[in-house]
């Protein structure tokens, strides 16, 4: 019998093969929180957001410049910690010299004497 596949694999895969569908859901859920941002703020003015001109399509374009903005930040995020993580590994890599213990210390040390 076959094993079913794991949800997050297969949702890990569907987004890695088919990244715009990922971007077009994070367009939509922009656009559905503008929306209602608008629709909240301007509803204890007696009035909606088509009212006074913010309809459809400048929703849209404000939902479209969050998402670009967006998507700059992560790959800025994401390019920092690659940075980052690559200079701790070539830190990490460097021959590090020998410790070398004074002469007699150990034994200062076990016994006690300053």
């Amino acid at each position: 019998m076959d094993q079913p596949p794991q949800a997050s694999g297969a949702i890990l895969r569907a987004v890695s093969e088919h990244p715009t569908v990922l971007v077009s859901i994070v367009a939509l859920l922009l656009y559905a929180d503008l929306r209602l941002a608008y629709y909240l703020f301007y509803r204890d003015f007696h009035v909606t957001p088509e009212q006074i001109g913010l309809g459809y399509v400048p929703i849209l374009a404000e939902s479209a410049v969050v998402t670009v903005l967006l998507l700059v930040l992560i790959y800025l995020a994401i390019l920092i910690l690659c940075v980052v993580g690559l200079s701790f590994a070539s830190v990490s890599r460097r021959p590090r010299p020998p410790l070398k213990i004074p002469e007699g210390l150990s034994q200062k040390i076990l016994t006690g004497i300053p």
